[in-house]
């Protein structure tokens, strides 16, 4: 099943990873610039004292004087990325091109009469620091150009993805996925059909700067039915009073002979620039991807994005309108969809699809067609005592899945539904005078419709339904020098009205009702500069969705028939976890994260053993059906700095899932994992040239444990995989370009993930060998 034997390309890949190291060396020289400056204020131009001045590209950093003034010494000639930042201030980042000795003067905007209040409520207005999080930043976002947020997500340990095929990831925290995950899209929560398998976050990837997971459920703000974590997608500031900046790419691929392109501008408009905007915008087309041994026909996608941001600011107080705009139409393996059991039979012990046809562009059904359309509004106004944060949402999301059908009715989606949702907030974030506690205080209402389109003639899987569920909640925090306390309340009131045809046509209007409460108490604790733990437990409360209640019938994008029950209970989650970060020596970081987790009445997607055969033909039986459950697992990493120029990065994670009743392991849960990562970083050159390498190694083990005589088929064999990239930065100019190379599957093993819900018909992708190319620019603004 594996091709071990590196072919000529990877070899070449090698040779130029290689080519790079070298290079490196032979560009070397006397570092001997330096840089001097100092930070002032944006208004009134005082010297902002004790300001951080951070090179990016080197990880070198240094303070201010009390004057505002610094120096850099022991640099190269090249372009370097500024960081600064004061107490009071929102960090600024600004491009430098060192050719001789600098002399350089830095603003921030700044507000001394404000700056206690600041001080004090960025730590209150924080993230939870009890709960295990991670991130990655514009760096990863970047390297995965033309790919999805949910393989970017892959990359953090304890997240895997549950695949639908070679262009559906849906994030999988710790084991849970779909409707136990929140997503927050730049602020708002993203409401689509998030419940299916086959129905990935309509979110650009390209339209991001950095994604945050948070794992668990301890996120009061957040959501009542997160008990598997949340995901918060996040934009840089607007640059109100700064520079213009903007970057643009192209990536290409060479297996789907993908192609992609994007940019974005940031600017400063209006009156003393108190008004500032961003534009955005992407497009990718793909065509039947392929495995080591065959094509994966009709799995081509085709997808169209872009966003508009626009805001005002005012000292601290301000408004900012998002847009944006999501729109894809995705192939679905055609070998999942199969017309009678005979056949069907032989799909799952067949080694090879039944339909591998030759490469095309071209999108046939199976299909879907996806269109989301998100506008936010919000608000913050600061006080003495704290800020007023007021948010508006409103949501679209249309989602159209077509079936194979004779003549004509192939055009007419087999399932058509329309979500319209609305949600509004407002917040109180308070501080105290003193060393007192300080959090937050909210009100939230989310309000959702759902409409099916009847022209599909078809009985639809899910029922039309109206939800309305206003929540209020609390988060208090007490630091001190050594330690931190918090904890969180919240209560949720949900109404689910149901509207739908029983099997003799008659109309039903079931209605639920159902109140929750969920709540969450930690802290951390600084043993020693080298040495700190943090640990929660929370407690979280989530009803049964609709499509669990009421799912009934063929579910197109994932082939699968899918049954509910409307008698199911909503779930109710306990958990403990626990984190320790520990710093031997300044270039070694190790973190432990472990979980405990008991979840009763948990809902989830039991296969039947046999396939059922209907007049679209035969597909796998699926019914949601509730257990008692108990997951416990640990994520842990390792970061080396093994020189100033190479890092290593171990990362491992293995979850244990039992079904209490039945006492046995529950179905579809990750396998264990390690990754290994190292990566090499050059000083810059005379020429302003940059390289870097890597190389990452990945084994996923064998599910061994699962319920026997459930699955269609057995869990496939573990594997291996290699990742090589390599990239080059270099000037364009007073600007900055950049070009890399990614090889995934390097050595083209063929191979099959538990976690792909069409793993029954096909292997997964092959070697992918992606170029990019990318170019940033800065722009300056007179007065």
């Amino acid at each position: 099943m594996s091709n071990v034997k590196a072919p000529s390309i990877i070899v070449r890949v090698l040779y130029f990873v290689a080519m790079v190291v070298m290079a490196s060396s032979l560009y070397g020289q006397e570092c001997t610039l330096s840089m001097r400056g100092q930070v002032l204020d944006a208004h009134d131009k005082v010297p902002l004292e004790y300001s951080s001045i951070y090179i990016l590209e080197t990880g070198n950093g240094v303070a201010a004087d009390s004057a505002g003034m610094f120096y850099i010494g022991n640099l190269c000639p090249g372009t370097y990325t500024l960081r600064y930042s004061h107490i009071g201030c929102d960090p600024r980042t600004r491009k430098v091109r060192l050719s001789q000795d600098l002399e350089i003067t830095l603003v921030l905007e700044h507000h001394a009469e404000l700056l206690e209040t600041i001080h004090v409520a960025s730590r209150a207005f924080g993230q939870s620091v009890s709960q295990s999080k991670a991130s990655i930043g514009v760096e990863e976002v970047a390297r995965f150009s033309g790919q999805t947020l949910g393989e970017a997500l892959e990359s953090v340990s304890g997240v895997s993805a549950l695949q639908t095929g070679p262009t559906v990831y849906k994030p999988i925290i710790r084991g849970l996925h779909s409707n136990r995950i929140i997503l927050f899209n730049n602020g708002l929560r993203q409401t689509g059909q998030e419940w299916g398998s086959d129905h990935a976050p309509e979110i650009d990837l390209q339209a991001l700067d950095k994604v945050v997971v948070m794992k668990g459920a301890g996120t009061m703000e957040y959501g009542v039915d997160a008990i598997g974590g949340v995901i918060v997608t996040e934009k840089d500031r607007l640059p109100y009073g700064g520079e213009s900046s903007g970057k643009a790419h192209m990536v290409g691929m060479t297996n789907g002979g993908l192609v992609g392109a994007g940019m974005e501008y940031a600017f400063p408009f209006g009156v003393n620039k108190h008004f500032a905007g961003e534009l955005q915008a992407s497009f990718r087309k793909a065509g039947d991807f392929r495995s080591p041994a065959y094509s994966l026909t009709n799995t081509g996608l085709e997808e169209l994005n872009a966003s508009a941001a626009f805001g005002f600011e005012h000292g601290l107080d301000g408004v900012q309108v998002y847009l944006s705009t999501f729109n894809t139409e995705l192939g679905v393996l055609r070998s999942a969809h199969i017309g009678n059991l005979t056949d069907f039979e032989q799909a799952i012990e067949s080694d090879r699809p039944l339909v591998t046809d030759d490469f095309s562009y071209e999108i046939n059904s199976p299909r879907q067609k996806v269109h989301h359309h998100l506008g936010k509004v919000e608000g913050k106004k600061w006080f003495s005592w704290g800020m007023i944060k007021v948010l508006y949402g409103v949501q679209y999301n249309q989602r159209e899945e077509f079936d194979i059908r004779r003549g004509d009715r192939d055009q007419i989606p087999a399932m058509s539904l329309g979500l319209f949702s609305q949600q509004a907030e407002v917040s109180f974030h308070h501080h105290p005078e003193g060393e007192g506690p300080h959090g937050t205080v909210g009100l939230v209402l989310n309000h959702r419709d759902n409409t099916n389109n009847p022209e599909t003639g078809i009985r639809p899987l899910i029922p039309d339904y109206a939800f309305l569920a206003p929540g209020l909640f609390v988060t208090e925090r007490l630091e001190k020098e050594r330690y931190t306390v918090e904890a969180g309340l919240r209560y949720d009131y949900q109404r689910l009205q149901v509207l739908r045809f029983n099997l003799a046509n008659q109309l039903e209007r079931p209605l639920f009702h159902f109140n929750q409460f969920s709540g969450t108490f930690g802290g951390a604790y600084e043993v020693s500069s080298k040495l700190s733990v943090s640990g929660n437990v929370s407690t979280a409360h989530r009803a049964p969705g609709v499509h669990e209640l009421f799912s009934e019938g063929l579910h197109h994008g994932a082939a699968t028939i899918e049954e509910g029950d409307p008698d199911l209970s909503p779930e109710r989650s306990f958990e403990l976890q626990a984190s320790l970060s520990w710093k031997p020596v300044s270039a070694l970081d190790i973190v432990v994260e472990y979980y405990w987790k008991r979840i009763n009445d948990f809902i989830y997607l039991q296969p039947l053993p046999e396939p059922r055969l209907t007049i679209r033909g035969a597909f796998p039986v699926f019914q949601y059906s509730q257990t008692n459950a108990r997951m416990t697992g640990i994520d842990a990493s390792i970061r080396w700095q093994i020189t100033p120029y190479i890092e290593s990065v171990t990362q491992v994670s293995f979850i244990r899932a039992k079904d209490l009743d039945a006492r046995v392991p529950l179905i579809f849960i990750p396998p264990d994992q390690l990754m290994q990562k190292f990566r090499y970083v050059s000083v810059p050159t005379k020429r302003g040239l940059r390289f870097d390498g890597s190389v990452t190694l990945q084994w996923v083990r064998q599910q061994d444990r699962f319920p026997e005589g459930v699955d269609l088929a057995p869990p496939p064999d573990g594997y291996f995989l290699a990742e090589l990239g390599a990239g080059l930065q270099f000037p364009v100019g007073l600007q900055e370009g950049r070009a890399s190379i990614l090889v995934s599957n390097a050595f083209n093993a063929r191979y099959r993930s538990y976690l792909n819900r069409l793993r029954y018909f096909a292997d997964e992708v092959g070697r992918n060998i992606q170029f990019r190319i990318q170019y940033l620019f800065t722009q300056k603004h007179k007065n």
